[in-house]
């Protein structure tokens, strides 16, 4: 087991580290810059945003997730048929992805930190809008970890089932993208469309879930896509 997971950091993690801190550093200088142009025009501004943090977080989510989703395959057939086992596979990948998410947390954590400290100093004279450190810090590594392994899983699916997996999920990702926008907008400016409707109700809805049931749904779905993923690796048969 160790000679695998000696195997996947070898050959995947300074890649992965790499690209990822080249996005997320990348990601903060354009949030910076964007929001001190957005000062600069707007001279009502009487607070400053982190946004360099919402970028980068965005950006080191979505290279987890698709780089878990998409290396699955690949690395799957390579390494089970020089001799893996598929145990060893499962426990190695998601052992280097975990190692990855964490260390893009704490990126998240420094850059949060470095971007505040230089807008207390460009922007002297306002206040923090929002402090998202205390945030990152309690949710940071439990929301990767739901990422990595519902992205694992999502992978895992997409091997065994093929384009149609890959299409649903594709609808999915495109309705949470395009279509949730669309109805929170049709909630504000025309709540009594058929759309406006669904989206109060549905809203609604989600208010009365208390914050720690939320918790409980999210570790009991991240239990079950674990352990399907493991599920669908040990009867997946390799392909060329």
């Amino acid at each position: 087991m160790l000679s695998a997971i000696k195997k996947q950091f070898k050959t995947q993690c300074r890649d992965w580290l790499g690209i990822m801190t080249v996005l997320m550093l990348g990601s903060a200088v354009f949030g910076g810059i964007l929001f001190a142009v957005i000062a600069a025009l707007d001279h009502e501004t009487d607070s400053y945003f982190a946004m360099g943090t919402v970028i980068a977080g965005i950006m080191a989510v979505m290279f987890t997730g698709i780089m878990m989703m998409a290396s699955l395959s690949q690395l799957f057939n390579l390494e089970v048929s020089m001799g893996c086992t598929r145990k060893h596979f499962f426990i190695s990948y998601y052992t280097l992805g975990f190692f990855v998410g964490l260390c893009g947390v704490v990126m998240l954590w420094l850059i949060n930190m470095a971007e505040n400290t230089m807008n207390r100093v460009m922007y002297p004279g306002m206040s923090e809008e929002i402090s998202f450190l205390p945030y990152l810090l309690k949710w940071g590594i439990p929301v990767m970890t739901v990422i990595l392994v519902l992205a694992g899983f999502c992978g895992a699916l997409m091997m065994r089932f093929g384009k149609v997996a890959g299409w649903i999920l594709w609808f999915l990702w495109m309705f949470g993208w395009l279509g949730l926008p669309r109805i929170q907008e049709a909630v504000e400016k025309a709540p009594d469309s058929l759309f406006g409707r669904i989206g109060s109700i549905a809203a609604n809805m989600l208010r009365m879930v208390p914050l720690h049931t939320w918790v409980c749904i999210a570790v009991l779905v991240s239990i079950l896509a674990f352990a399907g993923t493991w599920v669908l690796l040990r009867r997946q048969q390799v392909t060329s």
